[in-house]
C-alpha cells in the first residue's frame, strides 16, 4: 500500500481470438513460467472442443461455466472463531481460477486440454 495517492488498477487487453478480457485473464492464470503460447495452444484446444461436443458458440460456453464456479462467501479465520464473509467483487473472479485450476491440475493422464 502506498503513503500517498491512489492506485490505478491496469485494464487487461481483450484477446485477440475472441475478443473478450475474460478469455485473456483466463489464459494469464493458466500461464506457468511465462509460457503464454502454451496457455494459449491448450485453450484454444479446448475451446475448439466444446464447440465440437455441444454444437454451440464456444464463448457462451465458456462464460456460462465461469459464472456457475464464482463464490460467494468465503471463510475468514479469526484468532478465536472462523467467519463467513462476502467475497469483494474484485476477487471472486480470481478465486474461480484457483479453484477450477485446482481441480484441473489434481486430474492425472489426460491431456490438459481435455481436463
Amino acid at each position: 500500500m502506498p503513503r500517498k495517492g491512489f492506485i490505478v488498477r491496469r485494464e487487461v487487453p481483450a484477446d485477440s481470438v475472441y475478443g473478450s478480457d475474460l478469455v485473456q485473464k483466463f489464459i494469464n492464470s493458466m500461464m506457468w513460467d511465462g509460457k503464454r503460447s502454451n496457455a494459449q495452444r491448450i485453450f484454444y484446444g479446448a475451446m475448439e472442443q466444446i464447440a465440437q461436443k455441444t454444437n454451440d458458440d464456444a464463448l457462451k460456453t465458456f462464460k456460462k461455466a465461469v459464472e456457475n464456479v464464482k463464490p460467494c462467501w468465503r471463510s475468514k479465520r479469526g484468532a478465536w472463531v472462523a467467519r463467513t464473509i462476502r467475497f469483494r467483487s474484485r476477487s471472486i473472479r480470481s478465486a474461480g481460477n484457483r479453484w477450477r485450476f485446482g481441480g484441473c491440475c489434481s486430474t492425472p493422464g489426460r491431456a490438459r486440454a481435455r481436463r
